[in-house]
């Protein structure tokens, strides 16, 4: 498969698993489940059940496409997905997560490749 596709594909697979963690954490949010903090860092960023199972779900797509990735996260530290030197992924899997753990759904999830 060549690199355009893999992209394509990439894109595709994300703009779903997008789509479903919004429905998830508005689930998590109506029921008031899974919104416990599991990390907090020294400058007061705080990670989320959450903000925890999104970045799984992205860096298990990440991990499908077989691209060399360096990943960097807000919320672990960074992870190398193959030989991880071809791109760098910035991820931030639920950018407005101390809102939502406060109830409010609206947040949004910043990718960069």
């Amino acid at each position: 498969m060549s690199l355009n596709n893999i992209i394509m594909q990439l894109e595709l697979d994300l703009a779903r698993e997008f789509e479903a963690l919004g429905e998830e954490v508005k689930r998590r949010v109506a029921t008031l489940q899974g919104l416990e903090t599991v990390a907090i860092r020294q400058d007061g960023d705080t990670t989320h059940s959450f903000d925890s199972m999104a970045e799984d779900r992205i860096i298990n797509i990440l991990r499908r496409t077989g691209l060399n990735l360096t990943v960097m996260s807000e919320e672990s530290p960074t992870l190398t997905v193959g030989s991880g030197n071809e791109f760098v992924a910035i991820v931030d899997p639920i950018d407005g997560s101390d809102m939502v753990a406060r109830g409010y759904p609206l947040a949004s999830t910043a990718f960069s490749l």
